[in-house]
């Protein structure tokens, strides 16, 4: 939290996922704009949309395979069991 100044100090929009499984939000701060995805069930939960992050970072994952490569877009359709993910764009 004290690296990033977004995750405790940005704004707080809850989005909609297409999902009522999951728990969907949007910090903005300074320009800047963190996505969070949380599904809150035991089995897979797909979003209603791909989210799609060109640039964006995985800064909080439970899943460390979706870690994402440098310069790579961060893409998320599915949550796997009580996955969570946060992007920063």
């Amino acid at each position: 939290r004290k690296e990033y100044e977004i995750i405790a100090d940005g704004q707080i929009r809850f989005t909609d996922a297409g999902n009522e499984n999951i728990i969907s939000y949007e910090r903005t701060l300074n320009g800047q704009k963190l996505s969070v995805f949380c599904n809150l069930r035991g089995t897979e939960q797909p979003l209603g949309e791909v989210f799609e992050a060109p640039g964006g970072k995985l800064l909080i994952g439970n899943y460390n395979e979706n870690s994402d490569a440098a310069g790579q877009a961060v893409r998320i359709n599915v949550l796997r069991p009580f996955e969570i993910a946060a992007v920063l764009q």
